[in-house]
């Protein structure tokens, strides 16, 4: 019987190490913060954090609350951070202000591999096959024609620890006409450890969230610090979901919102999984005209001081409001807000550092691309401007011109890599430092490409989408911030990447009905040729007989009638 004991404790041994090996941690939370022009923001977030390594997940094949698919993911393909986007509508940088996460229109992909990944290209390309099966999204158009990596710009968000980071590990690409829908967010929400089942989650309704002016969801896997001294990391996952909605009723002049109005549902379970599910609610705006008052009273209220900018936060903890709503009778949760005074539109500064991408020129041989990057602070600011181009537009680097207030400034840093045909982007990195009150011109010409009737997209005469521009800097003024509660605790300052417009640019199209008249013309020709072809090969010629009866006009026209 020892024997037996002995042998069971060997065999389940590995099981209960490697339980306490994955244990990890989840929470979600909500931040609700009402825009400067009545809009309502609304901000997801579900993470997850496994502890161990990032590089080591290989060697596990087991995960309590971190999603499995994601787990072997990342262990197939070696990757050491990922950030994965899709977008849907603009987000209005000059009256809105910075949000948590600038998402672009579209798809955007960014992958830092592992220093040991024996071959980088094999993992990028499994990467966007298996991102566009899992999400159901066109990833798997991503080529080395639409990839790219960047030197200067897009910095790790996560850990490397004893300097592991390598530019050449990183790969960047995107999708601008990309469309997200349904099919996007329901393989998303099942990578929840509650799914949408129960929590925060279950408010994300895609009939509501879909009808919003903004909408944008995301992934993100990095590695973070597990202790202070950081000697060992853990492996993060963000899932995180950004709607903007327009307050739907009016009573007596007065703004009213609601989770219900939002999102067409109350939260009537808590996820048990979570080990924390807050709602904040931003009251900063109750020192103006703007104030509302909160239905049901928050728990608490919190107040942070964010590198010298003052929030506060009404908070709502989602396990202990259900639970006390469910020993009431009452069987669901939701927060609604009244302004006290009709709400009054203000007209708000913009941020300090804001860019606008257009086309110039005209016609479909030349033109070219001019983005504009105004800083209104009174001291100099550092930027880094990241541009990729498809390769069907052939820049003409020798026109780049950077101006500002009329004053041609040259670059820190300037660093090009052309295009080629059907093989890779053009890619432009420049570092600039911005003048104080100033608008700096950043502009270049190309020239258009022809492509083959087939590289052509189905709606060919509406034009291609060129890609947002990157611009990356560190903030030295958190006016116009969007400060989430729980990352007050950080004491390095943010790195704020914002994105310019999508470019809609006309190529010259062949005429594709052209196919069809030759289809409809050469069918036609066929058509009125068999017949007498085939008269002429099948039926024998003879000639005919002609009876001498009734040969005059008068037997003739007796005969007609005598037919009829």
């Amino acid at each position: 019987m020892t024997l037996i004991y002995f042998l069971t404790f060997i065999v389940l041994l590995p099981c209960v190490h490697l339980d306490e090996a994955v244990k990890d941690d989840y929470s979600e939370s909500l931040l609700i913060k009402p825009l400067p022009d009545g809009m309502i923001y609304n901000h997801f977030q579900f993470k997850t954090i496994l502890h161990q390594d990032i590089e080591y997940l290989h060697l596990e094949n087991h995960f309590d609350r971190f999603p499995l698919a994601i787990g072997n993911f990342i262990s197939k393909n070696l990757i050491k951070e990922l950030t994965f986007s899709l977008g849907r509508g603009h987000w209005k940088l000059n009256t809105w202000g910075y949000p948590l996460r600038y998402q672009p229109n579209g798809a955007e992909l960014w992958v830092t591999l592992q220093n040991f990944n024996p071959n980088p290209w094999k993992s990028w390309k499994d990467i966007t096959s298996t991102l566009s099966g899992l999400f159901c999204a066109s990833l798997n158009f991503i080529d080395k024609a639409a990839t790219t990596k960047p030197k200067f710009s897009l910095k790790p968000d996560g850990i490397f620890i004893n300097d592991s980071y390598r530019p050449d590990n990183v790969f960047y690409a995107s999708l601008a006409h990309e469309a997200v829908c349904t099919e996007n967010l329901t393989p998303w929400k099942k990578l929840l450890p509650c799914f949408s089942k129960a929590g925060l989650a279950s408010l994300l309704n895609a009939v509501q969230i879909f009808n919003s002016n903004y909408f944008a969801l995301s992934l993100d896997v990095k590695s973070i610090c597990r202790n202070p001294s950081c000697n060992e990391t853990s492996t993060e996952i963000t899932q995180s979901v950004q709607v903007v909605f327009n307050p739907p009723a009016m009573f007596e002049g007065k703004h009213r919102w609601s989770i219900v109005k939002f999102f067409g549902t109350s939260l009537k379970e808590e996820c048990k999984l979570a080990s924390s599910s807050k709602i904040y609610v931003e009251t900063t705006v109750n020192d103006t005209d703007n104030s509302y008052n909160l239905s049901p009273l928050p728990e608490t209220s919190i107040e942070s001081d964010f590198q010298g900018e003052k929030r506060r936060f009404a908070v709502y903890d989602v396990k202990k409001m259900i639970e006390h709503n469910r020993n009431n009778n009452v069987n669901k949760f939701n927060i609604y807000s009244m302004y006290q005074k009709e709400y009054i539109y203000k007209k708000v500064n913009p941020p300090y550092i804001t860019a606008h991408r257009y086309i110039t020129g005209y016609g479909v041989y030349l033109g070219g691309i001019t983005c504009r990057i105004t800083n209104s602070l009174t001291k100099a600011q550092n930027v880094t401007y990241l541009d990729v181009i498809p390769w069907y537009l052939r820049i003409y680097i020798h026109t780049l011109s950077i101006t500002s207030n009329n004053v041609e400034i040259k670059p820190s840093k300037l660093y090009h890599k052309p295009g080629k045909d059907r093989a890779q982007p053009h890619h432009i990195e420049i570092i600039l430092e911005l003048p104080p009150l100033s608008d700096t011109i950043i502009t270049y010409d190309f020239e258009r490409a022809f492509l083959k009737w087939t590289e052509f997209p189905p709606d060919a005469n509406h034009g291609v989408y060129v890609g947002a521009a990157t611009l990356t800097f560190q903030p030295t003024n958190f006016q116009n911030l969007t400060i989430h509660p729980e990352h007050t605790e950080s004491l390095d300052p943010p790195t704020i990447k914002i994105k310019t417009e999508n470019l809609l640019v006309s190529l010259p199209t062949p005429d594709f009905s052209m196919p069809y008249n030759v289809i409809c013309l050469v069918s036609t020709v066929i058509t009125l040729a068999f017949g007498p072809i085939h008269n002429l090969t099948t039926k024998r010629a003879r000639i005919a007989i002609q009876s001498k009866e009734g040969s005059n006009l008068k037997d003739r026209i007796f005969k007609f009638f005598k037919r009829s």
